[in-house]
């Protein structure tokens, strides 16, 4: 089981002495924390009752992963891919963007990357960071059988859609800004058009970072918002497409992760 995975290499950050499976859920007797475990998943999100909040306050910064916003993110994802209905591979998801056949396109040259940068050693560990259907872990999964795969997102309902799905791997429900992962575990992190829907880019880099071992890889593909492409077309098409049925505009946080920012943030990360 995922759970006893998660234990026995203390991927939360909790003490490993203070966590207890107790009646389906994570209990740390530290803090008082619970984690709901649903269909053998780890929910590493939070909830409005949760009261410790100062457990959710991590690594020294200011971030309250119980706030107003954090709580919502993660439902509002939910609600979205709920109307989207059961995607059982990447061609059906990408009929549900505003221009499928550029979304083809862009998809594979997107992944080809990927592939190439990412560690497929025998037995290397990677991390799809904001993992949806896990059409991405299921393909790795047949250039590396032997690897350890892991995925994560904030969306329950595509985590659920992932397992449905037979995605190969350990899946978990967490905020791409709050990885309960360890520090250099992965030989590898990647995210495939992600960063641009987080509530905190800059974190999520640091925390990509933080989880990765010294030489390892972090890949990111996210959509330069200094084209044109992104600053006139996507937007009228995403419009367009709001207005004709399915869209995917109420997913975005910031359209304009522009080179400049980006450039700071990997500068900044190593």
């Amino acid at each position: 089981m995922i759970v006893d995975l998660i234990i026995e290499l203390e991927l939360i950050p909790l003490e490993a002495s203070s966590l207890k499976i107790i009646n389906g859920t994570l209990l740390c007797y530290d803090c008082g924390m619970k984690y709901a475990i649903v269909d053998g998943v780890p929910i590493f999100t939070f909830q409005k009752s949760d009261k410790k909040l100062d457990c959710l306050r991590i690594n020294g910064t200011d971030t309250n992963f119980c706030d107003e916003e954090y709580l919502e993110h993660g439902d509002n994802f939910d609600s979205l891919y709920s109307q989207w209905g059961s995607i059982s591979s990447q061609e059906e998801l990408d009929k549900l963007k505003a221009n499928p056949k550029l979304t083809q396109y862009a998809t594979k040259f997107q992944t080809d990357i990927i592939y190439r940068n990412i560690n497929l050693d025998d037995g290397s560990k990677i991390l799809d960071v904001g993992c949806g259907y896990g059409f991405d872990l299921t393909r790795i999964n047949l250039l590396n059988t032997r690897g350890q795969l892991f995925g994560c997102d904030v969306s329950k309902v595509m985590v659920r859609q992932a397992l449905v799905n037979g995605t190969p791997g350990h899946l978990l429900v967490s905020f791409s800004e709050h990885l309960p992962f360890p520090d250099s575990f992965f030989d590898s992190v990647f995210s495939h058009e992600v960063l641009e829907h987080v509530l905190n880019p800059e974190r999520c880099i640091a925390e990509m970072t933080r989880v990765t071992r010294q030489n390892g890889s972090i890949v990111i593909t996210t959509p330069n918002g200094d084209t044109f492409l992104e600053k006139v077309v996507r937007p009228l098409l995403e419009r367009l497409k709001l207005i004709l049925g399915k869209s995917h505009v109420g997913s975005y946080k910031d359209e304009s992760l522009g080179n400049a920012y980006l450039k700071k943030l990997f500068l900044r990360y190593g």
